[in-house]
């Protein structure tokens, strides 16, 4: 077992992107700033569910996914860092 820490804002910047053009969206489109900044403490995989639920928030309200639906998923996410964070902190 090893430590892995967490993204920093140009890192989960990059992750963003990664995913939202991996949807086959142009991530231009969207407010990476902004998005990297409110999911601090997200890990890669927890910002890769919040684009998923953001996608299906967009397509369940028959819509084109934008920044605001994924900011929404991420408003309702609570990252691993948060409800794990003694362990977290024993382990680094």
């Amino acid at each position: 077992t090893f430590f892995v820490d967490l993204p920093g804002l140009e890192e989960r910047q990059k992750i963003l992107e990664i995913h939202i053009r991996k949807r086959g969206r142009d991530p231009a489109l969207f407010d990476l700033v902004s998005l990297a900044k409110i999911c601090d403490q997200f890990s890669g995989a927890e910002i890769e569910a919040a684009i998923l639920s953001g996608m299906f928030a967009a397509f369940e309200a028959e819509q084109e996914l934008e920044t605001s639906h994924v900011g929404e998923a991420i408003g309702q996410t609570v990252p691993l860092a948060q409800t794990a964070r003694e362990k977290l902190e024993h382990s680094s």
